[in-house]
């Protein structure tokens, strides 16, 4: 997020763009992909430019008042370092996404439907999820065998007795750091593939 992303945004700009559409921002898995991120809520290390720039404990107390649904179980689960990290993210995000609105460039993000696996979702928010059952996509056109993703299924039930608290703090999250935002199979909202945690 250092100064080629900064020269992108001006590539767009004078291009005539007027939205650049991102990934997700959480950490990826051991594949690099952030469709099933070690957080819905933390943006990547990998993302950093400076990831050794100072950074107070005043910082870091600002930042976790300002995120207290998701900062404590991130920096639980991330270990040292973590929420100092999400400072720096934040800082170098914003200074891309103010020279992009100079620009007259809006962000698109694209928020991933699934979470990782022992995620720090999981881990925080075990009752949201449903035991011995992983997620995927039943066989088409593109795969005889389907697809078995291993992801987490939610409990609907669960979430929506918590008048669902954890999708609406996801949004406002990733709300705060984008201008809009693309669902990535938004159709589990209203049907998924179950499969059998036990399968191979």
């Amino acid at each position: 997020m250092g100064d080629a992303a900064l020269r992108f945004v001006d590539w767009l700009g004078d291009a005539g763009q007027s939205w650049w559409q991102i990934l997700p921002f959480g950490p990826p898995d051991r594949f690099g992909s952030p469709y099933a991120a070690a957080s819905a809520f933390a943006g990547a290390r990998s993302w950093l430019a400076d990831p050794r720039a100072p950074v107070t404990a005043d910082e870091v107390e600002a930042f976790v008042a300002s995120h207290p649904e998701w900062s404590a179980s991130w920096a639980a689960f991330a270990g040292r370092g973590a929420l100092a990290d999400q400072v720096r993210f934040g800082r170098e995000w914003e200074r891309v996404r103010a020279h992009a609105r100079a620009r007259g460039v809006s962000i698109l993000g694209d928020m991933s439907f699934a979470v990782a696996r022992g995620g720090a979702d999981q881990r925080a928010h075990p009752e949201l999820f449903r035991d011995g059952v992983v997620g995927g996509v039943p066989p088409d056109d593109w795969s005889a065998d389907g697809q078995l993703w291993g992801t987490p299924v939610y409990d609907w039930a669960a979430i929506r007795a918590q008048r669902y608290r954890w999708w609406v703090e996801r949004f406002a999250r990733v709300l705060e750091l984008v201008d809009a935002v693309r669902v990535d199979h938004f159709r589990g909202f209203v049907a998924s593939w179950v499969i059998p945690a036990r399968n191979p």
